[in-house]
């Protein structure tokens, strides 16, 4: 097997550009670790990049932008189009009711802040109380009140992580209990050799 037409449709296809060389060299490297619709290989842009980066001359990102143009690699996400990550427990959480995740975390975060007559006591020393009260630009009763909003989840969910972040970014105070932000990233694609370039592979 020469992988010939599949070089050469590559080759055709990005005539003249400075990156030819890598891109077939990216392709062909796929081909051989089966990173192919029949089999289940397909891999992250940064583990990619790990795996062929010392193939190519120019970043993955080019390669592959390149070889998705002409239908030569095939770019899709596991799922949604977001990640639903629940930090504490370091798991993906689609599946699960976001309003019943971001209460546990608030009931939290509530329970591990100072009682209000110790926190508007007027101390020398910061409160975590004081802390998110800043943070959330609110009064120090009103903290409860302005994390949790039934109608709008992503607002709490915002709110709670900024509200965590601040107390965890303040050097003067400590956690005192276990919590952590929901957090919600963008699901990265994975890449794979397309059917068609398969064809081209095995011709």
């Amino acid at each position: 097997m020469t992988l010939q037409d599949l070089e050469s449709q590559i080759r055709n296809d990005r005539e003249g550009i400075p990156s030819l060389d890598s891109l077939v060299a990216l392709a062909l490297a796929m081909y051989r670790d089966a990173m192919v619709p029949s089999e289940d290989n397909s891999l992250k842009k940064k583990h990619l990049d790990r795996v062929y980066g010392d193939v190519v001359d120019v970043t993955i990102d080019t390669c592959l932008d390149h070889l998705v143009n002409i239908n030569i690699v095939d770019e899709w996400v596991n799922g949604g189009d977001w990640l639903i990550i629940n930090e504490r427990r370091d798991e993906i959480v689609n599946d699960e009711d976001l309003e019943v995740l971001l209460r546990d975390e608030t009931e939290r975060l509530v329970d591990d802040l100072e009682p209000l007559a110790l926190a508007d006591g007027g101390g020398d020393e910061i409160t975590r109380r004081e802390v998110v009260a800043e943070a959330l630009g609110v009064g120090l009763d009103e903290i409860e009140e302005q994390l949790v909003d039934d109608e709008e989840l992503w607002d709490w969910r915002e709110n709670l992580e900024t509200a965590i972040e601040a107390i965890e970014d303040e050097e003067t105070v400590e956690k005192g209990g276990d919590y952590a932000p929901i957090r919600v990233i963008r699901n990265p694609y994975r890449y794979e050799l397309t059917e068609w370039a398969v064809e081209l592979a095995e011709a």
